[in-house]
């Protein structure tokens, strides 16, 4: 199957994230072409341990939309830390995204279920 990152990349599709911060209740919800490659970047300045739990497949020109609108839903939650981490579960996180896509007509693949632990 290949990577996660070769999965997303290459298709007409772009990759809605979910990322833990493992041992915070804190998640980040964002939008990459290359999500493992954002997961290292992300780990770099992080002291917690960044994984990704999810990743769902949308129309790349789409991407930004579902992005827009997870944030929404969630801000109108009071779930809301700052930039795009908020405090829930990644399972929680990963039903808000399909709910978002969802609410704007946007089909999402949610075939990659993925819990990688970054290893430095």
């Amino acid at each position: 199957m290949g990577t996660l990152d070769e999965a997303i990349y290459g298709y007409e599709t772009s990759g809605v994230y979910v990322m833990d911060a493992e041992g915070t209740h804190s998640v980040k919800i964002g939008i990459s072409k290359k999500p493992k490659t954002r997961m290292d970047e992300l780990q770099t300045g992080s002291a917690s341990s960044v994984i990704i739990f999810w990743v769902g497949r949308v129309p790349k020109e789409s991407a930004r939309s579902v992005e827009r609108a997870t944030h929404a839903l969630l801000k109108d939650e009071n779930r809301h830390i700052r930039g795009e981490w908020f405090q829930c579960s990644a399972a929680y996180a990963r039903g808000a995204v399909i709910r978002a896509a969802e609410s704007i007509g946007v089909p999402i693949a949610n075939d990659i279920s993925y819990d990688m632990r970054h290893r430095g």
